[in-house]
């Protein structure tokens, strides 16, 4: 955790310069202090802040939002667009309280909001406050309710020990899926009328999904917050003792799904494993842009797309590596047969569902 006791070496280690106990550091045209006399925290001046209780040294959650405002500062983002602690007005099914951070983008919409918590032990603040969100959204949503034109959430928490800075953020995008709340016909964000039903369309529509990348990475753009799609570098071999892992949580899936073929899953993850080998070997070819063996959750992808991609993965690969073809078809498959004229037909949103259904639902080569 980042204390008081150590304030000193995390700001020397971000380079931070002291003159007579005050340690500054500019980026770009932006200066932050830290007064050791005064014990106090100063941000740039075109930073907003509401309310100067995260400006001294009186708790420790005060030095993670600092260093966050810091990082956020070395990403890009512009302190002008920072407020620190902003307050809305309370009514009716709205929660009180002041967020941490507030992120404005480029028009001065509403961007990001981060809650900052400290981290000492496995039931740090952090750990809690992370808890509570998945039981009924915890502070984060309750602030979603009062900005409702913010996209993305963070829960955000650093950590200084054994003389290395390290961060730890669950990121969640609340800008609806459209292709989800098509596919499912589930309630999205924006029908939402309180933190209580934005938290249930987070668990039931798009199943609690978050991501641990997108904000602060080397390869993410300020204002760009993004999943980071898996590549062959970030690809990691398993050994023994997560390979039984595995098995022991897909035997664990198979009894709570009530599947009694195990030769018939067995097949099934033969195939899956083939669809795998086939996407590293493409991609290392420069056959795909992207890993396509990758689920981007449901605020990003669509189970069908998930399926769709794993079906091409699997004709690819039983026609290169044992010699069988197999027959695919795209989801557009049905535009392209159509001339545009009788794209929004009767007939073809008939067809259309019996395509569906016998693509993604019935017992075929991927699916149980």
């Amino acid at each position: 955790m980042i204390t008081k006791e150590n304030l000193k070496e995390v700001l020397e280690s971000l380079g931070f310069e002291n003159k007579e106990e005050i340690y500054s550091k500019t980026i770009n045209e932006y200066t932050l202090k830290i007064n050791f006399k005064a014990k106090t925290l100063h941000y740039p001046k075109w930073v907003t802040i509401h309310d100067t209780t995260t400006s001294n040294f009186s708790h420790p959650e005060n030095f993670v939002v600092f260093e966050c405002v810091h990082r956020l500062l070395e990403k890009g983002y512009k302190a002008e667009h920072l407020e620190l602690e902003p307050k809305w007005n309370l009514g009716r099914d709205k929660k009180g309280g002041k967020a941490d951070i507030l992120v404005r983008d480029n028009e001065n919409n509403p961007y990001l909001i981060i809650e900052c918590k400290t981290t000492d032990s496995k039931n740090s603040e952090f750990v809690k406050e992370w808890s509570r969100m998945q039981e009924d959204g915890g502070q984060l949503f309750s602030y979603l309710q009062q900005e409702r034109s913010v996209k993305y959430l963070c829960l955000y928490t650093s950590d200084f020990n054994q003389n290395l800075l390290t961060y730890e953020n669950y990121i969640i995008n609340v800008s609806d899926n459209e292709a989800t709340l098509k596919q499912t016909n589930m309630k999205g964000y924006k029908e939402a009328l309180s933190n209580a039903e934005l938290f249930r369309v987070w668990k039931n529509t798009y199943a609690s999904d978050y991501q641990i990348n997108g904000i602060f990475e080397q390869n993410i753009q300020a204002y760009k917050i993004t999943q980071l799609k898996p590549t062959l570098d970030t690809l990691k071999t398993i050994d023994y003792a997560i390979l039984q892992k595995k098995r022991h949580q897909w035997a664990t899936i198979l009894r709570a799904s009530s599947v009694g073929d195990r030769e018939n899953a067995l097949n099934k993850i033969m195939n899956l494993l083939l669809c795998k080998i086939t996407d590293e070997v493409e991609n290392q070819k420069g056959g795909f842009k992207d890993l396509q063996f990758s689920w981007g959750g449901f605020s990003a992808d669509t189970p069908f797309d998930l399926v769709d991609r794993l079906q091409k993965l699997y004709q690819i690969g039983m026609k290169k590596y044992l010699k069988q073809e197999i027959t695919y078809y795209s989801k557009d498959s049905i535009d392209k047969a159509f001339n545009s004229k009788y794209q929004d037909t009767p007939s073809r949103e008939n067809i259309e569902r019996i395509f569906n259904d016998l693509k993604y639902f019935q017992n075929g080569d991927l699916i149980l």
